[in-house]
């Protein structure tokens, strides 16, 4: 759908930069009764027209996405992925279910049972042997359980296992933004929901983000704090850059 809407701004371009140059390129004067003037008042409110429309669409096209989105992570909530099991490891549902229950009693030191996951299974298609294991999802039957081995997950540092939401695609890209524009180590997720964390001159600040528009506020607040700083221009582990992006610091 926004391609085809691009494709209607793309055109409506193209007829306008084509008009202009049969204005140019006509001997006479435009006279208010000449055709091509006529042509280009109508086109002028068509334009207007479609134009306004089209930012109605936009509008409701991006309600929309977000509205699904928020049922997306919503559906993902019970669910948790496990990375680093290698794939000779667990390969079939029951091998998957398994070696959770091996990590999860093992490593976390959480009591998690059988009964307690709806499914466990390997994401996306195989790979080849020298490729990082596939990760395992698992979905638990209850929020309660999925929380208690989230919260237990820093247990697994210094390991080759990590464990991780489940996030839709867009909030995908807006985590992975909001790490590479800020420190990693001030960025990570809470039920589907990117948390920045940022000292400021009143304290530290917890800003969650789900959305782009949400993010491109922050970068550019970020930007605007950031430039009222001289000499280094440093501010909460973030450097600006000139032309719009951002460093950051140890």
């Amino acid at each position: 759908m926004e391609a085809r809407l691009q494709s209607i701004e793309d055109n409506l371009t193209a007829f306008g930069v084509a008009l202009e140059a049969a204005k140019s390129d006509s001997a006479t004067t435009v006279a208010p009764n000449n055709p091509l003037a006529l042509l280009e008042t109508s086109f002028n409110l068509f334009r207007s027209q479609v134009s306004e429309e089209l930012k109605h669409i936009k509008v409701e096209l991006s309600s929309h996405g977000t509205y699904l989105d928020r049922q997306e992570t919503y559906s993902r909530r019970n669910c948790v992925l496990l990375h680093g099991v290698p794939e000779a490891d667990a390969g079939t549902e029951e091998q998957c279910e398994a070696a959770a229950l091996r990590v999860f009693a093992d490593k976390l030191q959480v009591v998690v049972t059988s009964d307690q996951i709806d499914r466990s299974h390997r994401l996306g298609p195989k790979r080849g042997p020298a490729a990082r294991p596939r990760p395992i999802i698992i979905k638990f039957i209850s929020y309660k359980t999925k929380k208690l081995v989230y919260t237990n997950k820093k247990k697994l540092k210094d390991t080759h296992l990590l464990i991780s939401e489940s996030l839709t695609k867009l909030r995908m890209e807006i985590l992975k933004t909001a790490r590479e524009s800020f420190e990693g180590r001030n960025v990570w997720t809470s039920d589907g929901k990117i948390i920045v964390k940022q000292e400021t001159g009143q304290g530290t600040k917890f800003v969650s983000l789900t959305t782009k528009l949400e993010l491109n506020d922050l970068l550019a607040q970020t930007r605007l704090d950031v430039s009222r700083f001289s000499g280094s221009q440093q501010l909460s582990g973030v450097t600006y850059q000139r032309g719009g992006g951002t460093t950051s610091h140890t």
